[in-house]
């Protein structure tokens, strides 16, 4: 994700003045409603499916769902926990409570 920003960033240092390039660089990578539809905020059953295209466009999407994949996934073991119930503790409950149980890694 940090290479993607870069990459943008750059892009518009080198297309435009410094001035201009800091106005525009942020405008146009709309990183309100690419946050929203990355799966942190919302959930993919909840985005409505007028708006759904826009995931597949959001590079936080994918990055989300990686970093998840990567660290929750392949059936990792249970995680400590010192209570009688721990909801979380089977790594597989983030990835229910993410909706990303079937990801499009998978």
């Amino acid at each position: 994700m940090s290479m993607v920003g870069q990459g943008i960033g750059l892009f518009f240092g080198a297309a435009f003045d410094i001035p201009v390039a800091s106005y525009f660089a942020p405008i146009n990578c709309r990183p309100i409603p690419f946050l929203l539809v990355s799966g942190f905020m919302l959930k993919f059953n909840a985005i409505p499916s007028y708006l759904s295209w826009i995931t597949y466009l959001s590079f936080l999407h994918y990055g989300f769902e990686g970093s998840m994949l990567a660290i929750y996934d392949r059936e990792r073991p249970p995680l400590s926990c010192s209570q009688s119930y721990c909801h979380f503790r089977y790594p597989v409950k983030f990835l229910e409570q993410f909706d990303l149980t079937q990801s499009s890694w998978q």
